[in-house]
């Protein structure tokens, strides 16, 4: 029998995608919001300084991110404080937040609640 695709991953279903030409990150969708209930999505990823997002605040969803390597510079809301591997923060929905890479690579796994389809 072979698993839903949408339930079960593995290196067999696709792996990173490759580095994106403008800036080498890479990113692997785990779990997409396309799931039942479209309740969240997995998704993760590695990038290098100079190439994170601008400050971000999203309106319908929650953000919570594990970072597999590297050292983060972290800002959410009014607070900011540093993140190694092995640590994690909230980013929640409606609050305004940003990070920047303080070490060769960062690579994290993030959880987005409330869905949004992220595609593999």
């Amino acid at each position: 029998m072979t698993p839903d695709p949408n339930l079960v991953r593995n290196e067999a279903a696709g792996g990173f995608t490759p580095p994106f030409p403008a800036d080498n990150s890479s990113a692997r969708v785990h779990l997409s919001g396309s799931t039942p209930a479209n309740a969240f999505s997995i998704v993760e990823f590695s990038s290098m300084p100079g190439n994170e997002p601008p400050t971000s605040v999203h309106a319908s969803e929650d953000r919570f991110f594990c970072l597999l390597e590297g050292e983060w510079d972290v800002r959410v809301g009014d607070e900011r404080f540093r993140v190694k591997a092995g640590g994690s923060f909230f980013a929640p929905r409606g609050v305004a937040h940003e990070y920047r890479i303080l070490s060769p690579l960062g690579r994290a796994v993030v959880l987005i609640t409330a869905g949004s389809r992220h595609q593999g």
